[in-house]
This record gives structure tokens, sequence and C-alpha cells, in this order.
């Protein structure tokens, strides 16, 4: 495996590791939130012409974090990439 590869796998699992940390904190929140209030553990999500009945946190989690990646881990690889090649910079100079 080259360096690069390397590099590349490593902003990877640091940006999903990212992801799963703000997906984790999220359905945290929404277990105190049942258990103050007294909710379903039910995940209900629809539309107006579909339901998804997910069940539990898990397949919500699952589908969130798949969401949160599709949407977000290109965007987070190229600052990552460009913040890495900054510090890389800084310390070549100094």
């Amino acid at each position: 495996m080259t360096d690069l590869t390397k590099i590349e796998k490593a902003l990877v699992s640091r940006s999903e590791e990212e992801l799963s940390d703000i997906v984790d904190h999220f359905i945290a929140e929404i277990g105190l939130l049942n258990f103050k209030y007294g909710g379903s553990m039910n995940i209900v999500l629809r539309d107006d012409t579909t339901k998804w009945v997910l069940g539990d946190n898990d397949k919500l989690r699952i589908l969130l974090l798949k969401m949160l990646v599709e949407r977000n881990l290109d965007g987070m690889l190229k600052v990552k990439s460009a913040e890495l090649l900054t510090k890389l910079d800084l310390i070549k100079t100094n």
C-alpha cells in the first residue's frame, strides 16, 4: 500500500468516525427525550406518499450515517486534505 493510499484511508476513516460521533450523539439525545417525556422507540419516517418504519435506533443510526457519509464525505475529505497539506507545509518551512 502506498503512503498516499494510507493517508487517504486515514482521512476517510477519520471523517467517517466524525460523522459516526454526530449520529451517536443525536441518537443519545433521542433516547433522553424518550426517557424524559415517554415516546415511542419505533422510528417512523414519512413523506406525502410513503411511510418507512425503521423499528429501532440501530436502523435509524445506520440510515443517518449512510445519508451523512453520502452527502458529506467528499467535502470533508477536501477540507481535511487541504488542512493536512497546510500543516505539512508549515512543518517543512520551519
